[in-house]
């Protein structure tokens, strides 16, 4: 079944943050590492959707919604 956005944990990304996420980025978020995936929103939008890389620890780009400024 899928999971429908507003079901993610939302997170709010900085913009040092939004850099790295535009660019296909990976980012370590310690407080949601129990989470398996996240959306994460930059000014208030919902940006995309990365998932936890067991392996390396950090959440990668899952699903690219809007990469506009």
């Amino acid at each position: 079944m899928a999971t429908a956005l507003r079901d993610l944990p939302a997170v709010a990304v900085t913009s040092d943050q939004w850099r790295i996420v535009k660019n296909g980025g990976f980012l370590a978020l310690p407080e949601y590492q129990d989470k398996t995936k996240v959306t994460l929103t930059y000014h208030g939008k919902v940006r995309c959707v990365y998932q936890y890389d067991t392996q390396r620890q950090v959440f990668r780009p899952e699903t690219m919604i809007d990469l506009s400024e």
